[in-house]
């Protein structure tokens, strides 16, 4: 296994284990948006077995920020607009 990518598992990994501890997940799954598209790649999960890496959702942006534009924080309104993955 390449050196970055063990520091990076090994990362989430206490991130995914004080989450469990403080807010009590049962998953925990980081996204990235795909350069170039609107599918986002999942490249981390607690739970690999039943969502593994690298599995993807379309998801729609039109709503997001340009990659050089202002950056918005997180507002109440959108809430709504969270979805799970398909294989959720």
């Amino acid at each position: 296994m390449h050196a970055d990518h063990a520091a990076f598992e090994a990362a989430f990994d206490q991130v995914s284990a004080l989450l469990k501890e403080r807010v009590g997940h049962t998953l925990f799954t980081v996204s990235r948006v795909v350069p170039g598209g609107a599918p986002v790649e999942r490249i981390y999960s607690s739970m690999p077995a039943h969502y593994p890496v690298g599995g993807t959702n379309m998801v729609d942006t039109t709503d997001r920020d340009p990659p050089d534009g202002p950056r918005r924080n997180f507002r109440r309104q959108r809430a709504g607009r969270i979805r799970p993955f398909a294989d959720v």
